[in-house]
């Protein structure tokens, strides 16, 4: 086989690899941050608060994108009824 198909499944089989170990140790991370999880009194008691505040920030981009689009709605309607009354004069 030739350099470049040889870089290329070279360069391939290494993603492949570097995708499986980084999976590994994500998943051995979560399993150690739980464990600490359960031995600090600090986050056994905070818990609840922390989740809600993830749900508050995921909640944002919704929020601000139909605000976003109500606004917009708004503003298109308010162009039409500008040009109807254009039209009409």
């Amino acid at each position: 086989m030739g350099f470049i198909k040889n870089t290329i499944l070279l360069s391939l089989g290494l993603m492949n690899v570097s995708k499986e170990k980084a999976k590994s140790i994500y998943e051995e991370l979560l399993k150690e941050g739980e464990k600490k999880k359960e031995e600090s009194d600090f986050l056994k008691k905070n818990w609840e608060r922390i989740e809600h505040l993830e749900d508050n920030i995921c909640e944002i981009p919704k929020l601000i994108t139909k605000k976003v689009f109500i606004e917009t709605t708004n503003i298109i309607d308010a162009f039409k009824k500008r040009l109807k009354d254009i039209k009409e004069t």
